[in-house]
């Protein structure tokens, strides 16, 4: 299992080879949805998506908080999680991580730390570098933990979370869909690199309560979108896990549904906290 879900040597799968040619590629220029975004921290309520668990689980609890925020030459993301998932038996699974990043705007800088726990213990850190030589070339990246390091070649195509994130709304403007990624994003120091396909489900307008618990909905359309993440290294044509959610082009996400294949998990905002713009 993959902790955070946002949070992946291999040989590029022959399935999703063929697909890329149905796919509108990443920008290969620097785009203007950097522009609109609101920088923010968000404060999402875990709960369980009981249609779409087998029965043997019974209930999740829990919160995730993010913040998204531009530094002049970069943009930090930072995310804490913790979630506790009820198994019939009285189990529960109780894991959690949290993860720094800044990510430089020409899309080609990426540097991360992240933790997991278990039971509110930290039970492994990593942190890594990655460059690309360029956008829509390839690159490498140095990982270090656990007293070990090493170094991974990145694909060419290969991108960045921000500016994925950036290239999935500016699809939005441009009627751009659907999308095929290649992303490196730290979260996992074994399937380094996801192919994540993306699909637009629909669209409307933020309703009259959404505004008035978080003004900065006002006038914005939310997007329902699909994403589908397959390991690059493995030879398998079903995605690893697979993730939905409700969109404003500001970069605001009013919901996660993830799905882990025997259950699946909600984070529905409570919080949302406009953070001052950089000065630049």
């Amino acid at each position: 299992m993959k902790h955070g879900m946002l949070q992946r040597a291999f040989a590029p799968l022959m399935p999703l080879a063929l697909l890329c040619g149905l796919y509108s590629q990443v920008a290969a220029e620097p785009f203007d949805a950097a522009e609109g975004i609101l920088p923010h921290r968000a404060t999402y309520s875990y709960s369980l998506e009981q249609e779409k668990s087998e029965p043997g689980y019974l209930d999740a609890a829990g919160e995730m908080v993010t913040r998204w925020s531009d530094d002049c030459d970069g943009w930090t993301v930072e995310q804490t999680s913790r979630l506790l998932i009820e198994r019939t038996g009285g189990v529960v699974i109780d894991f959690g991580w949290s993860m720094e990043s800044w990510e430089s705007k020409d899309g080609l800088q990426f540097r991360y730390f992240l933790a997991q726990s278990q039971e509110g213990h930290v039970t492994s850190r990593v942190q890594g570098r990655a460059t690309l030589d360029a956008i829509g070339k390839g690159g490498e990246v140095e990982i270090r933990g656990d007293g070990e390091s090493f170094t991974v070649e990145l694909l060419p195509g290969t991108i960045f979370p921000t500016w994925h994130s950036l290239d999935v709304i500016n699809s939005l403007k441009q009627d751009r869909q659907p999308l095929w990624h290649v992303l490196f994003d730290g979260a996992d120091d074994e399937n380094v690199l996801s192919g994540v396909s993306t699909f637009h489900i629909e669209e409307r307008a933020a309703t009259d309560d959404e505004v008035e618990r978080f003004p900065a909905l006002e006038g914005q359309s939310l997007h329902r979108m699909a994403f589908a993440f397959f390991p690059m290294q493995q030879d398998a044509a079903e995605p690893e896990h697979e993730m939905e959610l409700s969109l404003a082009v500001n970069g605001v996400v009013t919901e996660f549904i993830f799905d882990f294949g025997e259950f699946a998990v909600r984070a529905s905002l409570e919080e949302l906290e406009p953070l001052k713009r950089a000065e630049c």
